[in-house]
C-alpha cells in the first residue's frame, strides 16, 4: 500500500511542480510531507492551521464523485500570492482579484495533477469542474464542502504539502473528499488502504 500511495503522491507532486513553475516562470518544487485519513467529524482538532483560511475547491464527477480542497492559512495565502505574482513577500495584506485568481489556478494545478494521477493509476474516469475560491473559517470551509454531498462523506484524505521557492518555503493542506461508493471502496481496498499515516521520505 505504501508503495502505491507513494507513487500517487510522487507523480502528482512532480506534475504539479512542473505546471506551477511554468505558470509563474520560476522554479518551484512541491513536496508531500505526509498523507493520512482523518474522520470528517473531528477534522479540525487533528489539523494544525489558523482559524481563518483560504480554500480552492475543485469538484469532480465520473467514476468517483467528490471534491478536492487546497487550504492555506490567511498569512500563508498572502505570502503565496506575493510569490505567485512576483511581489516581495510581506507586501500583501488583503487579497485582490488577481491574487484570488493566482491562488485558484494553483489549486487547480494541484488538484488536477492529483486527480489525473489518481485516474491513471486506478484506471478510472474523472471529470474535473470549475474551481471555486473561498475565504472563511476552517470549519466553515470544510463543512460547506461536506454539506454539498449531503454529509455522505465520513473520511477525508489529508495531505500536508510544501511549496519550495528559491526565496522560501510555504506549507498547506490538500484534502480529498470522495463519496464512498461501492466502486470507490473496491478500488481503495485493492490498495489495502483503510487507515493510514504515511510520511514521505
Amino acid at each position: 500500500m505504501e508503495d502505491k500511495l507513494h507513487q500517487i503522491n510522487s507523480q502528482a507532486a512532480a506534475s504539479a511542480s512542473g505546471a506551477l513553475s511554468k505558470l509563474i516562470g520560476k522554479p518551484v518544487d512541491i513536496e508531500v510531507i505526509k498523507t493520512e485519513i482523518k474522520n470528517a467529524s473531528n477534522l479540525s482538532s487533528s489539523v494544525t492551521t489558523d482559524d481563518m483560511v483560504t480554500a480552492i475547491r475543485l469538484p469532480v464527477t465520473g467514476d468517483i464523485n467528490g471534491s478536492a480542497l487546497l487550504i492555506f492559512s490567511k498569512e500563508t495565502a498572502f505570502a503565496m500570492s506575493d510569490l505567485l505574482v512576483g511581489r516581495k513577500v510581506g507586501t500583501t495584506k488583503k487579497l485582490t482579484k488577481l491574487d484570488e485568481s493566482a491562488l485558484k489556478e494553483t489549486g487547480n494545478i494541484i488538484s488536477g495533477s492529483y486527480f489525473a494521477t489518481f485516474a491513471d493509476i486506478l484506471q478510472i474516469r474523472v471529470i474535473e469542474h470549475v474551481p471555486e475560491f473561498s475565504a472563511d473559517s476552517f470549519d466553515v470551509v470544510v463543512d460547506s464542502a461536506i454539506t454539498d454531498f449531503n454529509k455522505r462523506i465520513e473520511d477525508i484524505f489529508v495531505t500536508e504539502i510544501k511549496f519550495v521557492f528559491d526565496s522560501g518555503t510555504l506549507e498547506g493542506y490538500f484534502f480529498l473528499l470522495l463519496l464512498e461508493t461501492e466502486q470507490f471502496k473496491t478500488l481503495i481496498e485493492s490498495f489495502g488502504i483503510e487507515c493510514l499515516a504515511v510520511e514521505e521520505r
